[in-house]
């Protein structure tokens, strides 16, 4: 088969998964096929070749607005793309559709509903993306992370979501939220093709993720001091721990320094002040237009003094940084439940993204991997990291974590979650 008839057939496959999946899911926005046909026939040559992308719509992708999940930004269309769409694109690979955000990328609610069953959420912000890689709508999409943008989804969506070390992706042509956290990440099916899309687009000079020459040591964290996993997640974190072993994948109990507590505070002081600096201009005009869960954040970020408390949280996260990269001396990675547990049924929130917010807050690279499904039929993830600069070791433990966990999406019950939305719809 040629590569362009392999392209094709494979164009065509997404369009039968939007067409089956789209009403029920609502991951996409403006979804135009004749515009995503031109873009997948124009696509060249490269190591992503045929490769359709979901773009979360904070993103800029040339002749589509740019929405953030607002009805009040001006409808022009870009001129151009963000600088991993277009670098994307150099690659071979092509933009298939914008992806539902949450609005501005903070935790109030798109229309995205979650494929293994409409009645609960897909998570946020990159609800989208996580939402249409999981029903195969595209074979990966882009996503950004602040706290647990990518893993969270990742997680209750039963798909792979990586974001690398803060810096390793260009974020220019991108809707700013908290410069300093804002990270571009990914989703795939699989870990091995978050290899080859991370091969493509890590940056001059970084190692490619590869099979690692002896297994990695795991280190195992059952508390990640933002309060407990329900009982099925911290199950499935064990029966990990179990797998791992039978594979011949050492692991080592890692407890956290009760010091590293304080990030939880110290986030929340960084987000507040460079969430309102980012929005000052829009909040000024369209103040009320904003909806709640973001505008308490900006509000609340009026009160108190703000510079000196801003500069002490600062300089708490290079202590935080450190006192994380000290934990591995003994562990090239850790793993840890992606999220307090399964998908909430409950369609005004995205969930709980504290369980991501240490390894974001100290700029490490993270794998959310599917691990299993719980009681409830839907999905259990656990995220994998490292120190800051550590993209391809993480992507090489994620490799081996995947194959011990063995986490088969197939049995994603599509018949029965179309079935499950037109009930709850």
């Amino acid at each position: 088969m040629t590569g362009s008839k392999a392209a094709g057939e494979a164009f065509a496959g997404h369009l039968r998964a939007i067409e089956r999946w789209e009403p029920t899911v609502r991951a996409l926005v403006g979804w135009d096929v004749a515009a995503a046909r031109r873009r997948a026939e124009s696509a060249g040559r490269g190591p992503l070749a045929g490769w359709a992308i979901g773009v979360k719509d904070i993103l800029d992708l040339a002749g589509e607005p740019t929405r953030c999940g607002v009805d009040f930004l001006p409808p022009d269309s870009k001129a151009s793309s963000a600088r991993i769409v277009a670098q994307l694109a150099e690659l071979g690979a092509y933009a298939l559709a914008k992806t539902v955000t949450t609005c501005f990328a903070y935790l109030d609610p798109g229309p995205t509903r979650n494929p293994w069953n409409p009645a609960h959420t897909p998570g946020g912000s990159s609800m989208g993306s996580a939402a249409a890689v999981a029903t195969g709508m595209v074979r990966a999409a882009i996503g950004t992370q602040t706290v647990g943008s990518v893993c969270r989804p990742a997680s209750f969506c039963g798909v792979v979501g990586f974001k690398p070390s803060y810096g390793a992706v260009s974020t220019a042509g991108c809707f700013a939220l908290v410069p300093t956290f804002d990270t571009i990440g990914f989703f795939t099916r699989t870990v091995e093709d978050m290899d080859s899309l991370w091969c493509a687009v890590r940056p001059p000079g970084a190692p490619a993720a590869a099979r690692a020459e002896r297994p990695p040591v795991v280190g195992i964290v059952e508390d990640l001091l933002c309060g407990p996993f329900d009982a099925q997640m911290a199950s499935a974190l064990r029966r990990a721990r179990d797998r791992l072993g039978e594979r011949g994948i050492p692991t080592e109990a890692v407890t956290l320094p009760t010091e590293l507590a304080a990030v939880y505070d110290n986030n929340r002081t960084i987000f507040e002040v460079e969430a309102a600096r980012a929005h000052a201009a829009l909040w000024a005009r369209h103040r009320d237009a904003y909806p709640p869960k973001l505008r308490a954040v900006l509000e609340s970020a009026a009160g108190g003094d703000s510079r000196k408390r801003y500069a002490a949280a600062c300089a708490a996260r290079a202590d935080a940084q450190e006192r994380f990269a000290a934990l591995f001396g003994g562990v090239d990675v850790v793993l840890a439940p992606a999220a307090p547990g399964a998908a909430p049924r409950d369609l005004t929130i995205t969930g709980d993204p504290r369980a991501n917010l240490l390894f974001t807050h100290v700029r490490a690279p993270v794998v959310s991997l599917p691990a299993r499904l719980g009681g409830d039929g839907l999905p259990l993830g656990l995220q994998c990291a490292a120190p800051a600069g550590s993209d391809a070791a993480v992507l090489a433990a994620a490799n081996a974590i995947q194959d011990a966990l063995g986490f088969d999406a197939a049995p994603l019950a599509r018949d029965r979650a179309i079935r499950g939305g037109e009930r709850c719809d």
